[in-house]
């Protein structure tokens, strides 16, 4: 169970119609599955850069880490406060069964938002780890992933590299390849075995590059701090908040 305070805003030229938006918003919470809210608390409206702005703060329980992760990306609080748990043990298949409906949703967002990240090009690429270096890796808390995503680029070998060096401020990469994707010239599958830092780690690289797979082989279990938790959330929210200005022309 995960514990959370929100805060979550609407905004209106009129006053009454910010203050109904986010009854409704909230309404709409209260009636996720898995979600239940503990206490909400409106505040006055207020009227700042020519609109009326709602607040409402709230205290929510998430039965897991699924509905934490959802609600925090299709509710967009403007802050998110964890108060519970100090850290969660999960098993990798609980982290996937979180992690693919993000990336689901992320996609069509993305789409709908005609929105691409752009490859950082802070880093230059690096693929090749000695044994002794992955196992270092693993007993820091490192996570065993596979991750094929689609990637644009001249050739498939700049694709490939624009990926890896992309991700390399959360992962360490064992292995590269790439091959043409089926969408067309211009678009290549890149498949990388890698040792991602931590779960928040593994989120940042599936909303940047919303991968087709992901995989992860080891450990089996892992533990997922607060700290974690609470940026996990913090990222996903910033990012529908980016994408609805998007898509309103602010």
């Amino acid at each position: 169970m995960i514990v959370a305070e929100l805060l979550i805003e609407a905004q209106s030229n009129s006053a009454a119609v910010a203050r109904g938006e986010l009854r409704k918003l909230v309404e709409k919470l209260r009636a996720e599955r898995g979600v239940r809210l503990r206490r909400e608390e409106y505040a006055e409206p207020e009227f700042q850069e020519g609109l009326h702005s709602c607040i409402v703060e709230l205290e929510a329980e998430f039965e897991g880490l699924a509905e934490y992760l959802m609600c925090s990306l299709k509710y967009a609080p403007s802050a998110i406060y964890l108060k519970a748990p100090e850290g969660m043990r999960l098993s990798s298949k609980e982290l996937l069964g979180a992690l693919y409906p993000v990336i689901s949703s992320l996609r069509e967002l993305y789409t709908a938002c005609n929105l691409r990240f752009r490859p950082s090009e802070e880093y230059e690429p690096q693929v090749g780890l000695e044994d002794y270096e992955a196992d270092e890796l693993l007993q820091e808390g490192a996570i065993h992933v596979k991750l094929v995503a689609e990637m644009h680029g001249d050739s498939g070998e700049e694709a490939l590299s624009a990926f890896v060096a992309d991700i390399a401020e959360e992962a360490a990469v064992a292995n590269a390849k790439w091959e043409p994707s089926p969408e067309g010239a211009g678009r290549y599958l890149v498949g990388v075995d890698a040792y991602v830092h931590d779960a928040c780690s593994l989120l940042t690289i599936c909303i940047r590059h919303v991968p087709l797979i992901v995989e992860i082989v080891e450990p089996e279990r892992l533990r997922v701090s607060m700290a974690e938790l609470q940026e996990m959330g913090v990222e996903l929210a910033g990012i529908a908040l980016d994408s609805t200005h998007m898509l309103l022309g602010d």
